[in-house]
């Protein structure tokens, strides 16, 4: 299952946290397996961005899994 096609067939909430504004999406399967998933996006990044630099940290470097 992907995430988007869990949350279309099943019971699905979607919250952003507002101090690291990172997606939460928590979701339970019809087998009753409960799921939390956390995720970044340009906001949360960007929110990041924002604190590191109020730390005169001035350069940042993302990896991300599966990019290629």
């Amino acid at each position: 299952h992907t995430l988007n096609s869990a949350c279309e067939t099943l019971s699905c909430s979607k919250n952003r946290d507002p101090k690291t504004q990172e997606i939460n999406v928590t979701y339970i399967e019809k087998s009753g397996q409960r799921h939390n998933v956390w995720y970044e996006d340009g906001l949360s990044i960007k929110a990041k961005i924002s604190y590191l630099s109020t730390k005169y940290i001035r350069s940042v470097g993302y990896w991300a899994f599966g990019y290629y």
